[in-house]
């Protein structure tokens, strides 16, 4: 799996490159509902890969189905709020959210997948 250090980098190099697709979004555009949502999408797929890697080095300290259910009803508040802060008043372009939160997710699944395979390989 991706440790700790690797997974701030690969989060720091995904918002960096979703601030650079936004900003020439909105300078192809001259919106700033899309130039906006290409970064806030990228900040909301970046949630499940922090908090799961936090979450797991917790669970697996204290066995808790208690802090599992909550993280998972505080998780499911914050995207809840977040799509109205963000989608229902406004504020960004949905389809714009919905790129930069799927490729940002895809992007980083698919570099996890790829270090687990590279891994496996070497070792024969």
């Amino acid at each position: 799996m991706i440790d700790r250090h690797q997974l701030r980098t690969l989060s720091l190099a995904a918002l960096a490159v979703s601030i650079v697709a936004g900003g020439v979004a909105f300078l192809l555009t001259k919106s700033a509902a899309i130039g906006l949502g290409v970064p806030a999408g990228a900040m909301l797929g970046l949630v499940p890969f922090v908090t799961w890697a936090w979450f797991l080095s917790r669970l697996l300290e204290k066995k808790s189905v208690l802090l599992f259910a909550l993280i998972s009803i505080a998780k499911l508040g914050f995207y809840a709020a977040a799509f109205y802060f963000l989608v229902h008043q406004g504020r960004v372009n949905p389809m714009a959210l919905g790129g930069g939160l799927g490729l940002t997710a895809l992007g980083l699944a698919i570099t996890v997948l790829l270090q687990d395979r590279g891994g496996a390989g070497s070792r024969a």
